[in-house]
């Protein structure tokens, strides 16, 4: 944090001077105005850059000058800027039209660059889950003009509701799931058949399930409007989406797991999971205990 103090014992502060944000000795402790500019404003991420669209790029005498610039400027909401003066004895200074909260996968180590970033006053993120706080643009508090952007999964203001195969959650939802071989569960109409395999690479209708709840037990209808099955075929329990009208076949288990995934549990008392079967990746009750290859990653299709 930066904090400056003028050779008249007054801390330097940002105030508001007819409309304009001057910059001034004034305050006599760094409360919430006298520290403003750097208490309150920006924190320094030492040897950092945020790749993102720049609303001016200049040359300055010290950090503060570059500092007070994007405190005149609407659209500047941080800074990057160099960590050392050039030969000309002045810093490159780039002022930001976003900054590390709209764009956190943005922000990567640089030796050449120190990130600002305008400090806010809900610094500690509010979204759970791995939800992003994502405040409007401009925005220097947090309020109602900010949100959390939820993971795949996950809604609510503060991404707290699970909506994905949560059996307390909001239903009907549409969700597809990944296995570890990382390829959707889908419908495969073969021979008569709609098997539900492990094969789909991209998401598409057929990889879209509705998750529905009946006596605390799971339900998926395909796209094809059948419910999600354990059929046994030759002595195999193949899931297929075969039912017309939900029974005890079509009600799954849902576990949990420490990983964030899910394994679905079948009336006959065996876990769901990936088989290689005759070269195709069969969906089957055929596990005792859980594996990876019954873990399954949830994501709303809707």
């Amino acid at each position: 944090m930066l904090v400056l103090q003028a050779d008249n014992g007054k801390y330097l502060s940002l105030i508001d001077r007819n409309s304009r944000n001057s910059f001034e000795a004034a305050r006599n402790n760094t409360d919430s105005f006298g520290g403003n500019f750097g208490e309150r404003l920006f924190s320094k991420t030492k040897h950092y850059h945020l790749n993102v669209p720049h609303v001016g790029m200049i040359t300055v005498m010290n950090e503060m000058e570059c500092l007070f610039k994007c405190c005149r400027s609407h659209l500047c909401l941080s800074v990057n800027m160099s960590p050392s003066k050039g030969r000309d004895g002045k810093l490159w200074c780039e002022l930001l039209s976003s900054d590390k909260y709209r764009n956190v996968d943005k922000l990567k180590a640089n030796k050449s660059s120190h990130y600002y970033c305008v400090e806010l006053s809900c610094f500690n993120n509010p979204c759970k889950n791995g939800g992003t706080w994502q405040p409007v643009h401009g925005a220097r508090e947090c309020g109602n003009d900010s949100t959390c952007v939820c993971a795949a999964g996950f809604r609510g203001k503060s991404c707290e509701q699970n909506v994905t195969l949560s059996l307390d959650g909001f239903w009907p939802v549409g969700v597809a799931l990944k296995g570890y071989n990382g390829k959707y569960l889908s419908r495969k109409h073969r021979s008569g058949i709609d098997y539900i395999e492990m094969a789909k690479s991209q998401k598409d209708s057929t990889t879209r399930f509705v998750a529905t709840e009946s006596n605390g037990k799971l339900m998926l209808t395909a796209d094809n409007g059948k419910y999600l099955s354990r059929v046994r075929r030759a002595n195999v329990d193949y899931i297929e989406a075969a039912k017309t009208y939900p029974d005890t076949f079509s009600q799954f288990t849902v576990h949990d797991q420490p990983d964030g995934t899910v394994a679905l549990q079948a009336d006959n008392g065996k876990y769901l999971s990936l088989i290689d079967r005759n070269s195709r990746n069969s969906f089957e009750a055929a596990k005792d205990n859980i594996d990876s290859h019954c873990k399954l990653k949830r994501e709303i299709q809707g």
